[in-house]
């Protein structure tokens, strides 16, 4: 089996293993759609933003690379891609159709040494980029 395979199948089995916690929260009662009355405005702005304008903040910080699309479906995101420009900064950027499910995603990939970061319906997995990018992102 070579790399793409495993990470194929890695990345089947999350999907699996998400929509499975999904549907098992919804057996006992409980909702996986977030409550947005209580939610901040940016909460709000990471619900109807998108990866471009995700982007374009980062470019206004500087932080500048080029997205290219990546399958996102089986981990359960609605959009998807990498964005990098060297060594420094690579990183990947998922938008979810709720909190609830980038925050799950988080959660099922706790124990990886892949570091994700979740940001209202927003997810990065970072490879390479520091803090700066963390900050940038909390802050979008």
């Amino acid at each position: 089996m070579n790399t793409k395979h495993i990470i194929a199948l890695q990345g089947t089995i999350l999907f699996s293993l998400f929509f499975a916690s999904c549907e098992e929260k919804n057996k006992t009662g409980s909702t996986s759609e977030p409550d947005l009355h209580g939610d901040t405005l940016a909460e709000r702005k990471n619900e109807t933003g998108t990866i471009p304008d995700l982007i374009e903040y980062f470019e206004s910080k500087g932080l500048n690379g080029r997205f290219s699309p990546k399958e996102f479906g089986m981990i359960g995101a609605i959009d998807g891609g990498s964005y990098s420009n060297s060594k420094e900064l690579r990183i990947e950027i998922y938008k979810f159709e709720t909190p609830n499910k980038a925050a799950s995603l988080k959660e099922l990939m706790g124990g990886k040494k892949l570091k994700i970061v979740t940001n209202g319906s927003f997810a990065i997995f970072i490879h390479s980029g520091g803090q700066e990018v963390i900050d940038a992102f909390n802050n979008f």
